[in-house]
């Protein structure tokens, strides 16, 4: 099996026209996201379209146990992981003082934890 592009954040967005651009450059791809059926969309939108292999795999890539089962998935499919993008992520606009520690530690874990947790894993095989 040829090699494959990992997308998170794949349903919406910059990374759905990230998905779409990779296809048109014939790279095959692994979209997640938490939107299983925006997935489904896009993945078979990217597959008719452009004839790569586009698959989804639904998670919130901030739950440590929904990543080993990305991580799973991938081995069970037997996919190789020629590049990552972390495109997955989210903000906090309004004044720090109004924000909860609950919202922050979300943001933590999304922008940092699961990216750190998705790099350490992906890497080595990149390499």
């Amino acid at each position: 099996m040829s090699g494959y592009t990992i997308i998170t954040g794949a349903s919406s967005g910059i990374g759905c026209e990230l998905a779409r651009v990779f296809a048109r450059n014939n790279h095959n791809l692994l979209l997640v996201a938490r939107r299983k059926h925006r997935l489904e969309e896009l993945t078979s939108e990217l597959s008719g379209k452009f004839g790569v292999t586009a698959l989804g795999f639904s998670c919130d890539i901030t739950q440590e146990k929904q990543r080993k089962e990305l991580f799973n998935f991938i081995s069970r499919k037997s996919i190789q992981v020629d590049m990552l993008i972390n495109n997955a992520g989210q903000g906090d606009f309004n004044l720090f003082e109004k924000s909860s520690s609950e919202k922050n530690a979300h943001l933590i874990e999304l922008n940092v934890q699961a990216l750190i947790g998705l790099c350490h894993h992906f890497i080595p095989e990149m390499l």
